[in-house]
């Protein structure tokens, strides 16, 4: 899936209006996908500075300097849908990661709170 990030001169007060769509700053976030790429088109004059970090990073960090917040990490996250609501559906759907499997549907949510065994980051080329 392909998503195209453009100031579309929409309100954020707008509940079904996504941040990215505005010229608000985004805040960190993460995106619920494998691989994500950055392609820009058309320079800002001002803004448009990205910030990358590999989740795998973050976690090892945290299981070495913090292996007491771990758990949280696998606790379900409610992400609002704004927009983008299925009928019949919540405004929003909880994501929880579980050891091995990613479980990013509302459908398949698992109770596992238990942590993954460490994964090695990321090598560079």
């Amino acid at each position: 899936m392909l998503g195209h990030v453009q100031d579309l001169g929409l309100d954020v007060h707008d509940p079904n209006v996504r941040i990215y769509q505005t010229n608000e700053r985004q805040t960190y976030h993460t995106d619920s996908c494998d691989i994500v790429g950055l392609l820009c088109l058309k320079t800002a004059q001002s803004g448009g500075l990205s910030a990358l970090v590999s989740s795998t990073t973050i976690f090892n960090e945290m299981r070495r300097r913090r292996p007491d917040l771990l758990e949280l990490l696998f606790q379900p996250v409610a992400t609002d849908r704004r927009g983008e609501v299925p009928e019949g559906q919540k405004p929003y759907f909880r994501f929880r990661h579980s050891a091995g499997t990613r479980a990013s549907s509302p459908r398949s949510t698992s109770a596992s709170t238990s942590t993954p065994p460490n994964v090695s980051p990321t090598r560079r080329a």
